[in-house]
């Protein structure tokens, strides 16, 4: 799981849910690390320099699913990076308009390898909303423990400006 906000503590939390193993997390962030772990991540990697290692240390053949919550080239392109054959990547994260990511055909072709786009979890809103709201109230989905902060409507911008420095996971506005 690279990126750990308020997205990628949602994948892991599913992962958790489905019985995956191991959850590696990725950040910059030791908050954010510390709430995967919380959340049911297995391991936490402080991203940057070293991390590719570290998780080849954890996962010596490789992660089978990378999931990318940031929506940047650079953590994207990490992701396809350290996918062994027949690895999946499923893209989160918002990348905006007219990025451009580099990859081998050949690589995908030859190795079975897979991408994925994502968004809001592919869900069906009718199905699967109350089936979450289920899993919610019986304990076993606990989304309350991502809430970071609350605030109210005239505290937008400042929350917007906190996302962006990457602080918390995920503020909800209370009207």
């Amino acid at each position: 799981m690279i990126g750990c906000g308020g997205v990628g503590l949602s994948v892991v939390l599913g992962l958790a849910l489905a019985g995956a193993d191991p959850i590696v997390g990725v950040d910059l962030h030791d908050e954010k690390l510390d709430m995967a772990r919380d959340l049911g991540a297995t391991h936490a990697v402080r991203g940057g320099d070293g991390a590719t290692a570290e998780v080849a240390a954890i996962i010596p053949g490789g992660p089978d699913h990378v999931f990318e919550a940031i929506g940047l080239v650079p953590t994207i392109e990490w992701g396809l990076s350290i996918m062994p054959k027949g690895g999946t990547l499923t893209l989160v994260g918002m990348t905006p308009n007219g990025q451009h990511v580099r990859i081998d055909p050949l690589d995908f072709s030859s190795a079975g390898k897979t991408l994925l786009g994502c968004t809001y979890g592919s869900s069906r809103p009718g199905a699967d909303f109350p089936r979450l709201a289920r899993l919610h109230l019986a304990g076993r989905l606990p989304i309350d423990r991502m809430i970071t902060g609350t605030m109210g409507l005239d505290g937008v911008n400042d929350a917007f400006e906190k996302m962006r420095r990457g602080e918390g996971a995920r503020t909800v506005i209370v009207y």
